[in-house]
């Protein structure tokens, strides 16, 4: 992190690049957070689709698409990303061309780990303790298990000893994907009630009055007012 040999000197927490370092991670975190929560304001699937036959949905939209192409052009042109992938032109590529960029980024921050931890080493400081600098690369240990698939050892009389790596134990459950039992928190009501769409549950969600009969068109423009709300937060 320094060259300047003054390391020994300070504190992680004195260094201004450590200082520098957590107050960006802080408000990527944030940002994150606040993308996500508009995120969820905007459909998904068919329900997209059937938003754009309309222009008030397709104009914000098309500014986002816009925004975010820019953004991912001036991504690819970075020095400090020198193995980055060209920005593919055919929009459905985006999401695979972002997990290449995310691959690149954790191989360069593990790397600087490593140097940081090395310079410690030669100044005779001992390892961090801070959870920040425990980091882990989990594609650098699905490298080595893929390296050791498969070892074919030569014999001395000619024959051969083929050996398998044990395989890693693949979890459940995946922490980016959240839960359906916390994303869908309906209640069951088994009382001798009226069917209710779920599109009035919905509604409900948003501080729609459900009790009262809402026509499916007086539903459509607020869903749709909810959405554009959302959009302004983005623009």
């Amino acid at each position: 992190m320094s060259g300047d040999g003054k390391l020994a000197g300070r504190t992680d927490e004195e260094d201004p690049n450590v200082r520098l370092l957590l107050e960006s991670a802080a408000q990527l975190a944030d940002s994150a957070q606040r993308l996500q929560r508009v995120s969820d304001l905007l459909p998904t699937d068919e329900d997209f689709h059937y938003y754009t036959n309309f222009v008030e949905f397709c104009e914000p939209i098309k500014r986002v698409e816009s925004r975010v192409l820019q953004l991912f052009s001036r991504i690819s042109s970075l020095r400090c990303i020198p193995r980055a992938p060209a920005l593919p032109s055919d929009t459905d590529d985006l999401s695979d061309w972002l997990v290449d960029i995310q691959d690149e980024v954790l191989e360069q921050v593990d790397s600087a780990f490593d140097l940081y931890k090395t310079e410690r080493a030669s100044q005779g400081l001992p390892p961090p303790e801070n959870d920040a600098f425990m980091y882990q690369n989990t594609r650098r240990k699905r490298r080595r298990a893929i390296a050791m698939k498969d070892i074919k050892t030569v014999l001395p009389d000619g024959g051969v000893v083929s050996m398998q790596a044990e395989k890693c134990p693949i979890p459940f459950h995946v922490w980016s994907i959240p839960r359906p039992q916390d994303k869908f928190d309906v209640p069951v009501d088994n009382s001798n009630t009226p069917f209710r769409h779920p599109r009035r549950i919905l509604g409900a969600s948003c501080n729609i009055e459900s009790d009262i009969p809402v026509h499916p068109l007086q539903f459509f423009t607020r869903c749709l007012e909810a959405i554009q709300k959302g959009l302004r937060l983005i623009i």
